[in-house]
């Protein structure tokens, strides 16, 4: 299923309504899966862009993801996105508002 998702924060801060909504959605398949990294297992969700699927997604994956919010024609995601700064990487809350295009 195609939705079109707005990243709510940048790096972890919320954004106003009318910046997110004045930015250009991402648009692809959901997918949730698992990463296994240093041994431990996580849940995360995956933005497949619809064009080019073997392309990597123009977002970051959402790690640890929960469902904050359902409407008809919406849902509303949120976890933690890896953030790669000069200090180093860190993780950084996310939400992702998709809605059906």
């Amino acid at each position: 299923m195609l939705f079109k998702v707005y990243r709510l924060r940048r790096a972890g801060r919320r954004l106003d309504w009318r910046c997110v909504a004045n930015e250009v959605p991402h648009v692809g398949e959901l997918i949730s899966h698992v990463v296994t990294s240093r041994g431990r297992q996580y849940n995360a969700v995956s933005l497949r862009p619809v064009a080019s699927p073997a392309r990597a997604s123009a977002i970051p994956d959402l790690y640890e993801p929960s469902l904050l919010g359902v409407s008809t024609l919406a849902l509303r995601l949120r976890g933690y996105e890896r953030l790669d700064d000069p200090d180093g990487v860190r993780a950084v809350l996310q939400e992702w508002h998709c809605e059906l295009p």
